[in-house]
C-alpha cells in the first residue's frame, strides 16, 4: 500500500511541475516591450520569474533526492549515513512542496489583484 501512495505522490508531484512551469525562457526572463514597463508587463514578468524559480527548484529537489538516495543505498554499514540520506530526500520533497504551494498562492494573488493579461 505504501508503494502505491509513493507512486501516486510522485506522479502528482511531476504533473504539477510540468503544468506550472511550461514557460519558454529562450527569450529571457524579463520582457519589456515599452521603454517604461507597463503594469501588465510587470505582472507578466513576475509570473515568468515565478515559473522559472519553480522550474529551478524542481530540478534542485531532484538532484538532492538522487544524492540522498545514493547515501541511503550505500550507507548499509553506516546507519548514520542512511538516516542522513532519508532526511535529505524528505527535506527536498517537503521544500519543493512548500515552494510549489507558495507559487500557487502567489499566482492566485496575481490573478486576483493584477490586471487582465493577454497571453499570446
Amino acid at each position: 500500500m505504501d508503494k502505491i501512495k509513493i507512486i501516486i505522490f510522485l506522479s502528482v508531484f511531476i504533473f504539477l511541475n510540468f503544468t506550472l512551469a511550461q514557460e519558454d525562457f529562450s527569450g529571457g526572463l524579463i520582457k519589456c516591450e515599452h521603454d517604461p514597463c507597463q503594469l501588465p508587463e510587470l505582472f507578466s514578468n513576475i509570473r515568468s520569474l515565478l515559473a522559472f524559480i519553480i522550474w529551478f527548484a524542481f530540478w534542485f529537489a531532484v538532484i538532492i533526492s538522487v544524492i540522498g538516495s545514493f547515501l541511503w543505498m550505500l550507507g548499509g554499514p553506516y546507519p548514520s549515513l542512511a538516516s542522513r540520506g532519508k532526511n535529505m530526500i524528505k527535506t527536498a520533497i517537503i521544500g519543493y512542496i512548500l515552494l510549489l504551494s507558495v507559487g500557487i498562492i502567489f499566482d492566485l494573488v496575481l490573478e486576483f489583484f493584477g490586471p487582465r493579461l493577454k497571453y499570446y
